[in-house]
């Protein structure tokens, strides 16, 4: 890097570095102050790519690189401004990928931090624009970084300089809005801001995103009611984890939990009071038709297309029955002494329903079969 610098700033020439140092003026301060040095220097599109690995935070290819820029002209001038950068040692390569050496990263990172902190102070969205503060797609430990060394950073700078997290969220709202009143372009300004808010735990109710591009947004533990999305492009953005088909539902007795059965033979409980996931677990081979909580709220019973019923304790989810049998087919089997009762008759195939009955009794249900059976 010093050697680049030195081409860069005295053409070559190690005499000329020698003679200034005799006038006694230090060439560069510090690592710091040849980081800067060369920074000024860069172009927009050099910049540009600069910033991207800096959000990154892992070596990326072209083509990945290439994905992530907005503009078709910074897609063309990209590899030029890899090479660029590459000549100034700024940047390193390995096999196909290129990456920031750590001490560039921390630098640039937190040029980056600085540059989109005045944007927003000044309402003047530039970079704000052009890339994204986290990546929602990324791996988890990336969007950590990024979260840590990125938005935290941001939003600490501004709640001080605004005096309070309430008038950064006015701020940032305010630049929301402005987006509205401005031609749909794609970029990521409106991502950013919603990922600012959410970080704010920000009040989302009456936010309006429609019509705009809204990309690499983190909303998997954010609620959205309220919050217009009609028309938004939403690629890259990451909601609430996606489920399969839900085809059962039931309440436990108190309504703090609810549990859902799907397609893809899972049971998922969920809590009532926020809307997250508790856990989730392969209950089933096949869809799962029906669940249904025992009145005490301690056994959860599920009943699927692969022709088994199955028990939980929903304390500490082990199955209870562990060898679960084609309980229709074989007429009894054991839970507590649970005992089938009497088959009715005009019903066989696949277990569609089960249901606890007040007391001891429940039934589940076969094609053209009917199976009380009794818990003790």
């Amino acid at each position: 890097m010093v050697a680049a610098a030195t081409q860069e700033l005295f053409n070559g020439k190690i005499i000329e570095v020698l003679n200034y140092l005799q006038q006694g003026l230090a060439v560069f301060d510090d690592i710091r102050d040849l980081l800067q040095r060369q920074f000024d220097r860069l172009s927009e599109i050099e910049q540009e790519m600069i910033f991207w690995l800096a959000i990154n935070r892992e070596p990326n290819s072209l083509l990945e690189l290439s994905r992530d820029v907005v503009t078709t002209v910074s897609r063309r001038r990209l590899p030029a401004a890899i090479q660029s950068l590459l000549r100034r040692s700024l940047i390193e390569k390995e096999g196909e990928r290129f990456f920031l050496q750590p001490v560039v990263l921390e630098y640039t990172t937190d040029q980056f931090v600085q540059c989109i902190s005045e944007e927003i102070a000044t309402q003047t969205p530039e970079r704000l624009r052009t890339h994204a503060l986290i990546k929602a797609q990324a791996k988890d430990y990336v969007q950590q970084m990024q979260k840590r060394l990125i938005v935290e950073p941001i939003a600490e700078q501004l709640r001080i300089q605004f005096g309070s997290s309430h008038a950064l969220e006015l701020q940032l709202k305010t630049m929301l809005a402005q987006q509205q009143q401005q031609a749909p372009q794609p970029n990521y300004s409106a991502g950013n801001l919603l990922n600012l808010l959410v970080h704010l735990q920000s009040d989302l109710r009456g936010c309006d995103f429609s019509e705009l591009t809204v990309w690499q947004a983190d909303l998997r533990q954010v609620n959205l009611a309220g919050v217009n999305f009609r028309n938004a492009d939403l690629a890259t953005s990451v909601f609430a984890e996606s489920l399969s088909g839900i085809l059962s539902v039931s309440f436990n007795p108190d309504g703090s939990l609810l549990a859902t059965g799907d397609v893809d033979g899972k049971i998922c409980l969920w809590r009532v009071v926020d809307g997250q996931q508790v856990l989730t677990w392969k209950g089933h081979a096949g869809w799962i038709w029906a669940v249904t909580f025992s009145p005490d709220g301690k056994t959860l019973a599920s009943c699927s297309h692969d022709s088994l019923i199955r028990l939980w304790d929903v304390q500490t989810l082990d199955l209870e029955q562990p060898n679960p049998a084609n309980l229709a087919e074989a007429g009894n089997f054991s839970h507590r002494s649970v005992t089938c009762l009497h088959t009715l008759q005009g019903h066989s195939s696949r277990v569609w329903t089960i249901a606890y009955a007040p007391g001891s009794y429940g039934f589940c249900g076969e094609t053209r079969k009917l199976l009380p059976v009794t818990v003790h």
